[in-house]
Parts: C-alpha cells; structure tokens; sequence
C-alpha cells in the first residue's frame, strides 16, 4: 500500500511553491505470509495554484498525539486524544501507546495504528477510545494478516516482546467491503513477537463484519504469534461474514511456540456465516512440536454460528485445535459457567489433522458444550463434573478416558483402537458408548442415571462392563430404550456390590463365545420381568443372588455355559407347592455346574400335595457336582413338606 509524507517544495521552472507526496510501497506479510518489507519512493508533483500557503493540504494521516505519526524514538510514551483520522505509525520500538480518543481510517492500510521496526524489545499499545476501519482493505503486498491495531504484523521481527490491551469501554470495528485475495486476512487486532511473548487483551467491544465473497480469505477478531502467546478475552468480539470469507475470534498461530500458548475467555466471542466455510470461535493452529504448554480457558461463551450443512464440517468449530504430532496436550478447560456452542455444521471442539497424529487432548466441562467433538490418535481424556454435553464424543486411537460424575452426556460416545476406560459415577448418559478394538473398560456406578443410556457396544475389543450401586435394566439385541440399555459385543459384565441387573431380553450374543457374568455378593441379577423367559449366553459365576421370582410362577432362566455358586448366593424363585404338575421358576443350566448356592422358595398360592418326580425347579444339561444347590430355608404348604433332590425318576440332571 501507499503512505503519504506530505512536503512544500519550490519549483524554479515553474516559479511557485508545490506540494509533494512521497509514497512508501509496502510489500509485507504477517507471520505466516510471504514476501519480505520493502520501501520504495517515488515523487508526485501536485500544481496548488492560487492556493495560500497556510491552507496547504495536511498529511494524510493525521493524528491528536502526542507524537508525530513516525516521529517517535525508542522508549516514546505516546498518548493519542480526540480525533485522528489515517493511519498511524508508531515508528520505533520499545515503545507504548495509549489511545483515549477517536481513530478512524478507510481503505488499504498497514493498519490504523501499526509498527514495522524489526528490532526491539517490543511495543505496547493500549486502546481505551475507539477504532474504526471502514472499508478495510490489505496494504502492502504478498499474504497474511493486516490488523487494525497492528503490533509487529507487517513483517518478521526479534522482539522479545509485543502486547495490546483493548480497555473497558474501549472498542474496534472493522469493516470488510471490498473483496479480500486469497492468503490473506484484516483482523481487529494482532501482536507478533518473533523472540518473545506476544499478548493480547480485550476488555471492550470488537466487531468486524465482512461481505467479502472470497473463501479463500480470512477475516479475525484477535490474534497473537510469538515464542509463547496470551490471548485474554473479558469483553466482547463479534466477527461475522454476509458472503463467503472465513471468519475466526480468538486465536493462537503455532507455528512460532516454543513456550506456552493459552486462550482465556471470560466474556463473549461469537463467529457467524451464512454458508459453510472455515469458522472458529477460539484457534490454536500450526502447533509446534516444541510447545510446552497449551490451554483453552473458557468461563463465557464460544459460539460458532449460521452454517446450513447438517452434519459437522471439520473446518468449523467454537473450539478449533490444530498442530504437528507432540507429547504436549492441547487442555480445554469449560467451567460452570462456561458456554461451548456450535451450530449443527459445526464442531463443539475438534482437532483437525491427520487421523493418525499423536497429540493427546484433555478436555474437562462443568458448563455446557454444544456440538460434537473429535479427537486423533493421542492419549485423549474427557472429565465431567457437571453441566452437559450435547453432541457424539469421539476420541479417536490411543488410550483414551472418559469420566463423568455430574451432568448429562447426550450423543455416542466412540472410541477407536487402543485400551480406553469410560466411566460414569453421576449424572446422565443420554446415548450410546461404541468402543474399539483394545482393552476396554465401561464403569457404571453411583448415582447415574441410565434411563436413556441406548447402547453399551464393546466392539471389536475385549471389553468389560462394571455395574456397581445402580439398577440398570438390560439386554443384547436391537436397540430399544423401551427395553433399556443394549449390552452388545461385551466380553465381561461384572455386578458389583449394590449393583442390579434386571433383563428385558437375552444377554450376550447367541453365536458369540467366552461371555462371561459375575454377580457379586450384594448384587442381583433379575430374570423375572416381561416374558420372564430369558438366557444367558455365557458363564455366571454368583456370590450374590439370582431372582426368578415376579407376581406369578413360570419363569425360566437359561445359562448357556457353566454356572459356579459361591458360598452365600442364592437363587430365588416362585413355586406353586402342589404336586408333580405345579408351576414353578426354574433354572436351566446348558453346561455344568458346581459351588454351591441356597435356594429360597416363595410359594404362590399352592395348597401341598404329594409329588412323584417332584417339581423341577433347577435343569442341569452337563455335569453336577454333589450339593450345587440346597435349600435355604424349609419349604412348606399345607400338611406337605418339599425338600430338595438332585436326579428324579424321569433325569438324573434334575
């Protein structure tokens, strides 16, 4: 772009006094542009005849400061007051500005306020007026990011330092009109500091607005790049595009970090377009392998919106992570009173790079995130200790961990290849859990609610399921929330202490093998609601108690395999005590059985009558050890009665 020094020179040819402009071209990029900065200077004749000196046409830029646009010289404490009109060029380093008045500037700038020193410990710029920069356009040459306040955005330095704050009560509006090329970005406000910290604050009011029709230019709220960044927002950034532009709030560029990268939002940042083109409330992008560390603070709201696709596109997001494999997780922390939102193109929180990236992601909500989120192949975790979470959670490969104890969960939660522990202690899970291949382990316990939990799906893995302290209501087959929650492809359901399990239909694959069910003492399973005709198609190991017994007599429980009873577990079931044709629970076991387990006998109307074969109560198909089953307690009806036979006259497997 140009820049325009004004001066009053005398044309002897001519023999009156001109005014000459001398124009510097800028060809600049910010970090991540191209094209190094380049001065040139070229003069202009302008004819002012019959024009007094004294109404001499001023510089262009023009400015109520206490230095001269250009003018100041390191370690310069520069306060701007009323009106400025043009861009304003702090000229060195090391040096801070404070504005309290009114900057306004149109068209192509390197910026309303700006610096371009490459050397330096810095400048600090402090915004507590207002800004504004109507029909913003890029100044200079080649691709980047052109920022209305722009601290080191023009070209590569070494500073060891760089911030902005914009103040309470301040503010900045840019407005896009005129269409943006490729590559390159306006923003409100950006800090670069190549060697250093670069930090940037918002404590008031950003707004910038495009209908630029380019998708392949970016428009942005703020920004910062440097050896390690803060990006601190209390205030408010509103960053919208009519047309085609991306649009971005909040945002860390990477590929600089050496340090730390963090992103604290307590105020508002909210991204719109009106197709499905890139937009992301807060960014970290181009992370380095070298980062330390890298957070996501969020206590106000993130929110993406005005997409029309209907499934999420991964360049959307109020969350957006982006990087090269490393052992430094990106952390996003959403707290009670912090708002995640995506619209339904959107993601809630992604990271979007290559489905085999190592970099692990821990992620913990006590408030509200809405919208998906998506993971790689790192060691990803998901803490939840209230709030809600409204969308799928996919964490991709690796080790992964889900924890839940407040809040609902509403959405499927996958994981891929790699042992993964999901855990839910409280709270709701409102949906469905697919696990991969790998070692996994579901929990569920406490004060959960699983009144819409859907499926429970081990997949291709050897995955284990822990019940403990709920009362959960099961099955294998097709999925049904009237039924309860599906158990498919588990390995392992182990009834823990207080746990109840009770069926609405098979459990465990027909077809599958090495299904096994522990049901441990103080646990039960029930056999004995809906058609009370149910199998098991696996092992049971009990030290707790299995119930047959509902209103009426004539339930059957199946055990495929091999049942074991452990000393202290019972087995409960209805009888009506007549003779040999009286309804009865029973137990059928397809394999053998041994340990040993009580039998308790609740009698449902029967009067007592002589048995021949007696009532079979308990089927075993394969062998039984001596004493498997006893009778906890005498049974009796009438002037008869029952004990308690192994073998009969019709099978020695009764």
């Amino acid at each position: 772009m140009n820049k325009q020094i004004h001066r009053v020179v005398f044309n002897r040819a001519r023999g009156q006094r001109m005014v000459v402009a001398e124009h510097a071209r800028a060809t600049a990029a910010a970090p991540g542009g191209s094209a190094p900065f380049a001065f040139g200077a070229r003069l202009r004749l302008l004819c002012l005849t019959g024009v007094a000196a004294a109404a001499l046409v001023p510089p262009a830029a023009q400015a109520a400061c206490s230095v001269a646009s250009g003018a100041a010289v390191a370690g310069s404490n520069i306060v701007c007051s009323g009106t400025s009109t043009g861009q304003y060029n702090i000229g060195a380093a090391n040096v801070t500005l404070t504005n309290t008045g009114l900057f306004t500037a149109t068209g192509a700038l390197l910026g309303v306020l700006y610096v371009n020193q490459t050397t330096g410990s810095g400048v600090s710029v402090v915004n507590q007026g207002q800004v504004t920069w109507t029909n913003a356009q890029y100044g200079g040459g080649g691709t980047g990011t052109r920022p209305a306040l722009n601290v080191g955005y023009v070209t590569g330095n070494n500073w060891t330092s760089g911030s902005f704050l914009n103040d309470t009560g301040g503010s900045i509006t840019v407005d896009v009109s005129t269409t943006l090329a490729n590559g390159r970005s306006l923003s409100a406000a950006g800090v670069f500091a190549g060697q250093g910290a670069a930090s940037v604050t918002n404590r008031g009011a950003i707004t910038v607005t495009s209908s630029s029709p380019n998708g392949s230019s970016n428009i942005e709220g703020i920004a910062g790049a440097g050896r390690s960044v803060s990006m601190n927002n209390s205030g408010s950034i509103s960053v919208t595009a009519s047309a085609g532009a991306r649009v971005d709030g909040v945002g860390v560029l990477g590929s600089f970090l050496t340090g730390t990268g963090t992103i604290d939002n307590s105020g508002s940042v909210v991204v719109s377009t009106t197709n499905n083109s890139e937009a992301l409330a807060a960014w970290m992008s181009g992370v380095t392998a070298a980062a330390t560390n890298l957070l996501v603070n969020n206590s106000g709201r993130l929110e993406v919106n005005g997409g029309t696709a209907t499934a999420p596109i991964s360049g959307r997001a109020a969350v957006y992570l982006h990087g090269v494999a490393g052992s430094t997780p990106f952390v996003v922390n959403n707290t009670a009173t912090g708002v995640i939102q995506a619209d339904a193109a959107s993601y809630g929180i992604i990271l979007d790079t290559a489905s085999t990236l190592v970099r692990p992601v821990q992620i913990s909500n006590a408030g509200s995130i809405i919208g998906a989120i998506r993971t790689q192949a790192g060691n990803d975790s998901y803490v939840q200790t209230g709030g809600s979470l409204v969308g799928d959670l996919n964490l991709g490969d690796g080790t992964n961990t889900v924890t839940v104890s407040d809040g609902s969960v509403s959405g499927t939660i996958t994981t891929g290849s790699g042992d993964d522990t999901i855990s839910f202690s409280g709270g709701a899970l409102n949906g469905s859990v697919l696990a991969g291949a790998g070692t996994n382990i579901v929990n569920l316990s406490g004060a959960v609610n699983l009144a819409n939990a859907l499926q429970i799906d081990g997949g291709a893995g050897a995955t284990t399921v822990n019940i403990e302290g709920i009362d959960v209501k099961g099955f294998t087959g097709t999925n049904n929330i009237a039924n309860g929650t599906n158990f498919t492809n588990i390995g392992t359901i182990n009834l823990r202490t207080g746990a109840g399990l009770s069926l609405s239909g098979d459990l465990f694959e027909a077809a599958a093998t090495g299904r096994t069910l522990n049901i441990a003492s103080g646990a039960v399973l029930n056999a004995a609601g809906g058609t009370g005709l149910y199998a098991v198609h696996g092992d049971v190991n009990n030290s707790g108690s299995i119930s047959l017994q509902s209103a009426t007599a004539g339930n059957q429980l199946t055990i495929a395999g091999n049942y074991t009873g452990v000393a202290g577990s019972t087995l409960r079931i209805n009888t009506v005590l007549g003779d040999d044709s009286s309804l009865t629970d029973r137990l059928v076991v397809n394999g053998n059985t041994s340990g040993t387990t009580a039998l308790r006998v609740n009698n449902t109307g029967g009067l007592g009558a002589r048995t021949v074969n007696g009532i079979q109560v308990v089927q075993v198909q394969g062998d039984s050890a001596p004493g498997a089953f006893t009778l906890a307690a005498p049974v009796a009806a009438g002037a008869y009665e029952y004990s308690l036979k192994q073998g009969s006259a019709l099978s020695t497997k009764d």
